[in-house]
């Protein structure tokens, strides 16, 4: 648990990261992954997680994306649940053989609140995202996934008044080169200045007939 506490770079972090528990492999090919975070504010981390315990929100956001290993992943969410944290019939990743994994994969759909058909099998991949859950002292909320390859819409992310079609405006503002930033400046001024002279050269023509 050394990044509870820790930034991904090895210093004192109070919010700590997102991590991957570190008996799972770092491609996500086991069966079951599980990877923690904290419950922060403002749905930093995995802030946003608890509002899974809300029906519609589980059922508004049903797909997730994870990057690794220099590509992306789709997650399909089929159940929430509530958990202690040292419950080892949840809390062991890496499940090997069919039965052991059936038997694991029942428990997580008896365990939960709620659940999607996701047409689950011993041979696919599910991540789990775990938090920290306020109402009880070891508690935890956890959103079960299925890892495939179709990458989702994110759901989650909502665009500010700075964002079009994804994209944030103010990098792509702070890609125009300087010089063009200065003749966007400049050039309304001596346009005004031109207009002004000639004004008063038109008034100065009229005055002398």
């Amino acid at each position: 648990m050394t990044y509870v506490n820790t930034s991904v770079t090895g210093e004192s972090l109070l919010s700590g990261s997102i991590f991957l528990d570190y008996r799972n492999r770092q491609d996500f090919s086991d069966f079951n992954s599980i990877i923690h975070g904290h419950h922060m504010e403002r749905q930093v981390m995995f802030g946003d997680i608890g509002q899974f315990a809300e029906e519609t929100y589980f059922e508004e956001h049903q797909y997730g994306n994870l990057y690794a290993g220099g590509q992306n992943y789709g997650i399909e969410f089929f159940a929430f649940l509530h958990a202690d944290a040292h419950d080892h019939t949840i809390y062991t990743p890496a499940i090997e053989g069919e039965a052991n994994r059936q038997d694991y994969l029942e428990r997580l759909l008896d365990a939960a609140i709620y659940i999607r058909q996701a047409g689950m099998g011993t041979s696919d991949h599910l991540v789990l995202l775990s938090t920290c859950a306020s109402d009880a002292t070891n508690g935890r909320h956890i959103l079960v996934g299925k890892i495939g390859t179709t990458v989702y819409e994110d759901s989650f992310r909502k665009e500010t008044p700075w964002e079009f079609g994804g994209r944030d405006l103010r990098e792509w503002l702070g890609q125009i080169p300087v010089w063009i930033w200065v003749f966007l400046l400049l050039v309304p001024g001596m346009c005004l200045t031109i207009a002004k002279r000639r004004e008063r050269s038109r008034r100065k023509e009229a005055s002398n007939e």
